[in-house]
């Protein structure tokens, strides 16, 4: 198989966020090591963000079958944690992975093949799958295709590769080095929302997000219903900051009732998509908790909207959840 790389250096970096999750950074690891690398060049970095379990066991298992480095630094959040792995790594593409990712055999190669077919792109990403113990995990699931299929026309959908500018540049994404140094790096005054605040930075730069409709990372789910509640709110938060600083004036004032009529509508829309996709029985069973992960997000907005002078609403087209 072609290289990404005539030049004798590192292909991709790899760059792990982990924070407390022993268990699922070992099975993130097993997924990494088990890949079909080729010839590629891998170099994987732990960046452990202040965990309060000592992770050193789980790496040293793996220091024979992965080129692995381990640096742990104060609890900052996601965004500062990627930018510590980034300026550690030396790879020309460079991935970023939650440890709560198990990643497919093929991931690497597949990556490689992309951007050997497509040079023009900046940024790869995967589909999610969530596994795992919860019980609401198909609803995760659901939630997920949704969120995402809305972005694209019919005639997308069965593509094995589309590209949006409306995408964020997550889930699992290898970028080109070149990008951070065009737009820079990840935000740390935010402690969410901060790959649609990236994606926002990519989009004005005329960089658009490929994504691969049919090729998934597996994201392990363990939460109970009030963990993923407390989650959407914390999205619906994190976009809200994220709308704010890029387009302040979009919206007008956010009310309750705004976001009952947010949630009824994106409801509609999706129950028009799984029809489309032929899952509508899937959505309409269940319907009530997509409604509750829909009402809790835009609530979430709607908390944070509190926060400010002049509160907003987001517009149908800029919703990312």
């Amino acid at each position: 198989m072609r290289t990404l790389n005539d030049q004798p250096t590192i292909d991709i970096s790899l760059v792990i966020l982990t924070f407390n999750r022993r268990e699922a950074l070992r099975r993130c690891l097993d997924s990494i090591s088990a890949m079909n690398k080729g010839e590629l060049s891998v170099e994987v970095i732990v960046v452990d963000d202040g965990s309060e379990i000592d992770n050193l066991p789980v790496i040293n298992q793996f220091t024979e079958s992965l080129d692995v480095t381990y640096f742990k630094k104060n609890n900052q959040g996601v965004a500062s944690t990627r930018n510590f792995g980034l300026r550690k790594a030396r790879g020309k593409f460079i991935g970023f992975i939650a440890d709560d990712y198990t990643l497919p055999e093929s991931y690497l190669s597949d990556v490689a093949e992309f951007y050997n077919n497509h040079p023009e792109a900046w940024v790869i990403t995967h589909n999610i799958r969530p596994t795992g113990p919860s019980v609401f995990r198909y609803v995760q699931r659901l939630y997920y295709q949704m969120s995402l299929l809305q972005r694209f026309e019919n005639r997308d959908l069965n593509m094995e590769v589309v590209k949006s500018l409306d995408l964020p540049p997550s889930r699992g994404a290898v970028f080109r080095k070149e990008v951070f140094g065009i737009v820079g790096e990840f935000n740390e005054d935010r402690l969410t929302g901060e790959d649609g605040e990236f994606g926002m930075r990519m989009a004005s730069n005329d960089m658009p997000v490929f994504f691969f409709m049919n090729k998934y990372i597996d994201h392990w789910e363990d939460k109970g219903l009030i963990g993923y509640l407390k989650q959407r709110i914390n999205y619906g938060s994190g976009f809200f900051r994220v709308l704010q600083s890029h387009n302040p004036g979009v919206a007008d004032k956010q009310t309750m009732m705004a976001v009952l009529s947010s949630t009824i509508e994106r409801y509609r829309r999706w129950l028009r998509l799984s029809y489309d996709l032929h899952r509508c029985p899937e959505y309409i069973l269940l319907s009530p908790f997509i409604v509750l992960f829909l009402f809790f997000f835009y609530g979430g907005f709607y908390l944070e909207s509190t926060k400010i002078a002049a509160p907003a609403v987001p517009k149908e087209s800029q919703i990312e959840n």
